[in-house]
């Protein structure tokens, strides 16, 4: 019956024959079942928003900048800022605000910031400083990943900074009980509250400016020359003592621009070797924050 079976084909051993089928069926049922036997997305390593903006990276050198980037795109100033990180080889994090990511424009534009090998995360989608309710709350932080989500890294943590540096036990609440130990995996991917230690507003020892803030120096007609030298005394601080920088400016005016490219010069002649970095190049608490 078998000999019958296999008749019309060439005269060869029929254990060819039964071999080549039993592979040719094996072969079928594992191209038709495919899509139930591929393995199944990787989750992120649970992580949790902390009880304190977080300021400095683990263990980083004192030589490690992390440039950041607020409340873009922009049209103008987002793709500027890329040009000048590109000259002189440095990436940042671009803190978007969902509500500005929605255009086919903006989606241009993150698009070539992340290929660029810049990191995109999340600063709310409404920017709101105040909320009613864990719901108002929740809702911004989803809606802003929602709309970065196709340009987050393929780690699928979402670094999240909170509009103005407002962080309470409150909102820590609300987010971490959502995580619940895990269980929500949106929440708990996320890393942050990303404060900053540069930029946080103009000041001075009575001698030299300290510090300054961009937004600050524009609101108050100060030219980019001036804000960069409070930057750069910032940042010389910090190295001095030990600490890497976060250094926050804003993806909203070309003046910032110019300012960037200001603080890459006034560094290049320090002589250190900075390393200008994405913040999740580094190492961050990574704990469940109890109450």
């Amino acid at each position: 019956m078998v000999r019958d079976w296999f008749s019309f084909l060439p005269d060869l051993p029929m254990g060819f024959w039964r071999g080549f089928y039993t592979l040719t069926f094996i072969g079928m049922a594992v191209f038709f079942s495919g899509p139930y036997l591929s393995a199944q997305p990787v989750a992120p390593t649970p992580v949790y928003l902390q009880k304190t903006s977080l300021l400095i990276p683990i263990d980083e050198p004192a030589t490690s900048i992390f440039l950041t980037f607020d409340d873009g795109p922009t049209a103008k100033v987002s793709l500027a800022m890329a040009r000048v990180l590109s000259q002189h080889r440095a990436y940042g994090t671009f803190f978007v605000v969902g509500q500005r990511a929605r255009s086919a424009n903006s989606r241009f534009i993150m698009s070539n910031l992340a290929l660029e090998g810049h990191l995109i995360a999340n600063h709310t989608f409404d920017h709101s400083r105040s909320y009613a309710n864990e719901a108002a709350f929740e809702g911004a932080l989803r809606a802003g990943t929602r709309a970065i989500a196709d340009f987050l890294p393929s780690s699928g943590l979402v670094f999240f900074r909170s509009p103005g540096g407002v962080w309470n036990q409150t909102r820590l609440r609300w987010t971490n009980q959502s995580a619940g130990g895990g269980r929500d995996g949106e929440f708990a991917s996320y890393v942050g509250p990303i404060h900053w230690n540069v930029g946080s507003g103009i000041t001075s020892d009575g001698r030299a400016i300290t510090d300054a803030a961009d937004w600050q120096c524009w609101n108050q007609g100060a030219s980019p020359e001036v804000c960069a030298i409070g930057y750069l005394n910032r940042i010389r601080a910090n190295y001095a003592a030990g600490r890497p920088s976060i250094v926050l400016l804003h993806d909203l005016d070309l003046k910032s621009v110019r300012l960037l490219e200001l603080i890459f010069q006034g560094l290049a002649q320090d002589g250190v070797g900075y390393e200008f970095k994405r913040l999740d190049s580094a190492r961050w608490p990574t704990s469940y924050a109890s109450f």
